[in-house]
């Protein structure tokens, strides 16, 4: 949770975006982000909901949202994108794209706007590329073994993630193997509207990771 009662106290903020005769002439971001204070304000809306239905109900990835909310609010920006990685391989694209189901079972949105929960996720990993918090984590050790992974997509990226999170436990490492010249990365640049940054993101996320095993 954030401030006990800041949900009384802060209202709901809308995210702006990019004016229509810009952003359809390209690829690039459609939110305005807020400003770092208005994600704290944002943050401390988080109420002690008992059951916390966003986390449980809501988010597919089972991602610990009060708990990040929290850190969110007391300043603890890295804890907060380490948490979020904890269960979720790719923030910057479910920051981007997710429908946000967790807001629709945000237990605040009852009889008020919920909680700003996808925004403040975009932010967090957005922060953390900046900072340079998020790294590619080679493996330890080699057994050998290898295991192939097709596809460049978020389905094939996070089944090649988790493959080299569990090889940095000790199991075989993971192979990922792409036909497209761009590399490895969620949809490059083009066929779906706001997903650049997914891309640019996601890529600089993989390429430099020849430790969990990617062969190109």
């Amino acid at each position: 949770m954030g401030q006990i009662r800041g949900f009384l106290k802060y209202k709901w903020q809308e995210v702006e975006h990019r004016p229509v005769e810009e952003r359809i002439r390209d690829f690039s971001e459609l939110d305005l982000p807020l400003t770092p204070d208005e994600i704290h304000q944002q943050a401390a809306r988080c109420m002690d909901c008992g059951i916390p239905f966003c986390h449980g109900a809501g988010c597919p990835l089972n991602n610990s949202i009060p708990d990040i909310n929290d850190l969110i609010y007391k300043g603890r920006w890295r804890q907060a994108c380490q948490m979020l990685h904890s269960t979720d391989n790719f923030p910057e694209i479910t920051g981007r794209v997710c429908p946000a189901l967790c807001e629709a079972a945000c237990t605040l949105s009852i009889n008020d706007e919920p909680v700003l929960i996808k925004h403040i996720e975009y932010q967090i990993v957005e922060r953390g590329f900046e900072e340079g918090w998020i790294k590619p984590l080679p493996a330890e050790h080699k057994t050998g073994k290898r295991v192939a992974i097709v596809g460049s997509g978020p389905a094939g990226l996070g089944c090649f993630s988790d493959r080299g999170l569990r090889y940095r436990a000790g199991q075989p490492p993971a192979g990922h193997f792409s036909r497209s010249d761009v590399g490895p990365g969620p949809l490059p640049p083009g066929p779906a509207v706001g997903c650049a940054g997914c891309a640019s993101r996601s890529t600089g996320r993989i390429r430099p990771c020849p430790g969990p095993g990617y062969d190109g």
